[in-house]
């Protein structure tokens, strides 16, 4: 896959860039240590970024039990797979282990399938059902194997979804337009993919959004103008896709803005 030079650096979003200045040279690194920090991230940031849903959520002091609409999805989802997860089922209980955490009704608000619930992958294609998990707040998947994965259009169901994780050499196509209807999300990160086509337009439907990273994929075109709507935003990594041009003036008015990983 062509990629960009790498000529990368990670560092806090400057003064110099917030006024506006042509890409300040103070960012510039030596290749060989960006081409070390890229490595670094490619190796760990799936990890940190998924990892980072398993800790510090409350559990009860009796396991709960998964409510019985749950089940159908579920099940529908570990057949699309090809896995087998144990309380994936209709007398099973919410497991972190196996991927899983609900609310005292038993509904699904978190889905975290990572190597540690499933060391091999999951391979694609994304089953559809997952939009029947209309709870889900937190979707956490590495999708490493197998055929190509898009992100289903039923995704556009998952009203009250805050942080969107998807990972993994199967993800691929272009960036659905049902994600736009997705207006709670704070985080959007698609890492380490095959996805391609531009950055669309409608991201900036997404108000709350703090994260967006998109880093080491197969994005094309320019970084648009839009993004500079998303007045919230706080980390914004784009570094290893297949962009043309430059960052837009245009994003120095992100006063939120504190961390950036960007190409040069």
């Amino acid at each position: 896959m062509a990629r960009w030079p790498p000529l990368f650096a990670v560092q806090p979003f400057s003064r110099a860039h917030r006024q506006g200045s042509a890409h300040s040279r103070s960012i510039v690194r030596k290749r060989a240590e960006s081409r070390r920090g890229r490595n670094l991230l490619s190796e760990s940031s799936v990890g940190l970024l998924l990892a980072s849903l398993l800790v510090l959520r409350p559990y009860s002091a009796f396991a709960v039990l998964i409510d019985s609409s749950q089940v159908p999805p579920l099940l529908e989802m570990q057949a699309g797979w090809g896995v087998s997860l144990s309380e994936w089922r209709a007398d099973g209980n919410c497991d972190v282990a196996t991927g899983l955490v609900c609310d005292e009704g038993g509904f699904v608000t978190s889905m975290t399938l990572t190597s540690q619930q499933v060391p091999s992958g999951l391979p694609g294609p994304f089953p559809t059902a997952i939009g029947s998990l209309t709870h889900l707040t937190e979707l956490a998947l590495d999708l490493s194997t197998g055929g190509a994965a898009s992100i289903p259009d039923s995704i556009s169901s998952l009203r009250r979804l805050a942080a969107l994780h998807l990972s993994g050499a199967a993800l691929a196509g272009s960036m659905p337009s049902a994600i736009a209807q997705l207006t709670a999300l704070a985080s959007l990160s698609l890492l380490d993919s095959n996805m391609t086509g531009s950055v669309p337009a409608f991201l900036s439907a997404l108000t709350q959004l703090t994260e967006l990273a998109l880093y080491n994929g197969a994005f094309t075109g320019v970084i648009p103008d839009t993004i500079a709507s998303l007045t919230a935003l706080q980390r914004l990594m784009l570094a290893h896709n297949n962009f043309t041009g430059s960052i837009p003036n245009s994003l120095s008015a992100l006063s939120s803005l504190e961390y950036l990983l960007e190409y040069l």
